[in-house]
């Protein structure tokens, strides 16, 4: 779990985690990082742009390919990952519509 603090103010949450049942299209060697949290005063501020500029350097050598999911309409997600490197894939169903996006470089 990677968290990020201004004094005792909880900024952004974001998981890592590795392969599981839940996700099919993953090999065992690829990690997959789960739904982020902004806190609402500290969105816009490209927090999100930044924690996934990190998470490859932060976890260097342990993955092969990084991958991620995201809400249809979380346009402001959709942006952070395009910016940073990542590639719409295809489209799951989970509880929800979602993209299917992972790290190319």
């Amino acid at each position: 779990m990677l968290l990020l603090y201004d004094g005792d103010i909880l900024v952004h949450s974001k998981g890592i985690i590795r392969k599981t049942f839940r996700f099919p299209y993953m090999k065992k060697n690829d990690l997959h990082h789960q739904q982020a949290f902004t806190n609402p005063d500290y969105r816009g501020k490209g927090i999100l742009t930044e924690i996934l500029k990190l998470i490859p350097s932060v976890y260097k050598n342990e993955f092969d390919i990084l991958w991620v999911y995201c809400d249809l309409e979380n346009f402001p997600s959709h942006k952070a990952l395009e910016r940073t490197g990542y590639k719409f894939i295809g489209f799951g169903r989970m509880n929800w519509n979602t993209r299917i996006i992972k790290m190319v470089n």
